[in-house]
């Protein structure tokens, strides 16, 4: 699972074993030498994290930090609201500029054929470089097929794929209000177990599959011209890139059809199969960009509109 590549497993010490056992404090000003001189700020500060003395980002005046320990904190008291949820996972990104908490809840069967499973996750996030909030998010994890999938807590236009909050002002009453909020997880985890089962009740012929397909990938990724409507090399090279494209859906769709059979829900979760594992991600972290985008950045965004697209259309 793509969380595990990027984080720990949680046993015994939450802290320890995740590698968050560090704290993060703010510098009194900001120095910055020059050729001639040696200029200082108290507009701007520096999150330092201590056990290294790594300069994690930099920071307005009124920054509040909510330390590693405090996010802990905040996933147990969730955890104590529903009984079917626990701490299992933590780890950092670039250095613990970005740390993440997971708290796993109970798995749920979709559909009536094979052994298809989905787990349910509360992703929590924390800044340390005063680029990211504090935020929650609901998402769910597919074994069968390694898929991730974000649960929006609102549909539609008002759709809200989580809540933050800013590291301003009073960070306390805010969390307690985050806290409270996060009481929707059941039911919001309820909703998506519906709309799953849903998709998983209705049959697809091959044509009909060919359609989504089409369509879906006109709809999340570039809408491109039939191939008789081509009129340059540029679009003649996006309708083969398409083309490849819907190939690797129909690779996964057929696949899983085997054991679950020609559903919606397979045909929808071979397209965010290669959302999650069919896209390339360039620099030294890998794993970390992979992780982002897929729970936090433009490939969950697509998901979702995938999800809504797809309970409207099929």
């Amino acid at each position: 699972m793509i969380m595990e590549t990027v984080g720990n497993k949680i046993a015994n010490n939450p802290l320890a074993d995740s590698g968050l056992d560090w704290t993060v404090e703010l510098s009194h000003e900001l120095v910055a030498p020059t050729a001639t001189t040696i200029a200082h700020t108290t507009n701007k500060r520096a999150t330092v994290r201590t056990d290294t003395g790594e300069v994690l980002g930099i920071v307005g005046p009124d920054y509040q930090i909510v330390q590693n320990a405090e996010l802990m904190h905040i996933g147990e008291s969730i955890a104590r609201q529903d009984s079917s949820l626990k701490v299992s996972s933590a780890g950092q990104l670039r250095n613990g500029a970005r740390v993440w908490l997971g708290l796993e809840a109970d798995t749920f069967r979709v559909g009536t054929q094979g052994d298809d499973a989905v787990k349910p996750y509360f992703l929590m996030t924390n800044g340390h470089d005063g680029m990211h909030s504090l935020s929650a998010t609901p998402t769910s994890y597919r074994p069968f097929c390694e898929n991730v999938l974000n649960m929006a807590l609102r549909e539609g236009k008002a759709a809200n794929q989580c809540i933050s909050i800013r590291h301003k002002g009073n960070m306390a009453e805010k969390i307690e209000n985050m806290v409270v909020v996060m009481s929707e997880f059941y039911f919001r985890t309820e909703e998506f177990k519906r709309q799953a089962n849903y998709l998983a009740g209705i049959s697809m012929t091959a044509d009909q599959v060919r359609n989504y397909f089409n369509n879906s990938y006109n709809k999340i990724v570039k809408n491109v011209p039939t191939y008789t409507d081509i009129e340059n090399k540029e679009q003649e090279r996006a309708y083969n890139k398409k083309a490849s494209t819907i190939t690797k859906y129909w690779n996964v769709f057929d696949q899983e059809s085997i054991s679950l059979g020609s559903t919606a829900w397979v045909a929808f979760n071979a397209v965010t199969n290669w959302l999650d594992h069919g896209q390339s991600y360039r620099g030294a972290q890998k794993s970390e960009n992979k992780f982002s985008a897929n729970f936090f950045g433009a490939s969950a965004a697509k998901k979702q509109k995938l999800l809504e697209y797809t309970l409207k259309t099929v």
